[in-house]
């Protein structure tokens, strides 16, 4: 009896292992697909024959509405010339406008990076609110323009959350330096 208990209980134990490594793996892969539609968005605007250079006001409006429309965590859009300035921007945060980010380690890892895009880890930034931050480049005339947005990580945690199976585990995202990224609510601090 003591036998079929253990071995029972070892049972119990591994099928639950392997339950949460399934939801685990299922929300990472959720969380990449994410990102990766959110990376497409931004390229195609700034490969889209119709992308303005320095796009208007007007236009980058029109690319807000069009991000909201494919994800509600964008928080903002910005355009920046060759020279890293931020010359263009539509969001809470107008103060980031004519900003110059040519020493953020966002900016400077893109330009230096072989893949024309980069997601970042969650960060204070200027703005000094937990954000990451998704951009993408294009050589014109021999020099990179950028487009950027930040997403909310909130609505990111939400969205992740809300899949079938998630609800009888807490999640929490850790970067590679074993900092939270995205955190369940009363459990854990982001940025910790």
């Amino acid at each position: 009896t003591l036998y079929f208990n253990l071995q029972s209980s070892r049972l119990i134990s591994e099928g639950r292992r392997i339950h949460l490594k399934s939801i685990a793996e299922q929300q990472g892969n959720t969380l990449d697909l994410f990102l990766r539609e959110r990376v497409v968005n931004l390229t195609n605007m700034i490969n889209s024959p119709e992308m303005e250079t320095p796009p208007s006001q007007e236009k980058m409006q029109e690319y807000f509405y069009d991000l909201k429309k494919s994800s509600y965590a964008f928080v903002d859009v910005g355009f920046f010339d060759s020279t890293g300035l931020q010359v263009k921007y539509v969001g809470p945060f107008p103060s980031l406008e004519l900003r110059d980010y040519s020493s953020e380690a966002w900016y400077v890892s893109l330009l230096s990076k072989k893949e024309n895009f980069i997601i970042t880890d969650i960060y204070l930034g200027f703005r000094k609110q937990p954000h990451f931050t998704i951009a993408v480049r294009q050589l014109l005339d021999g020099k990179y323009i950028v487009l950027r947005a930040t997403l909310d990580p909130n609505k990111i945690h939400e969205y992740i959350t809300s899949h079938d199976g998630t609800s009888e585990v807490h999640t929490s995202i850790v970067n590679r330096d074993g900092y939270y990224q995205l955190v369940t609510q009363h459990s854990d601090s982001l940025l910790e």
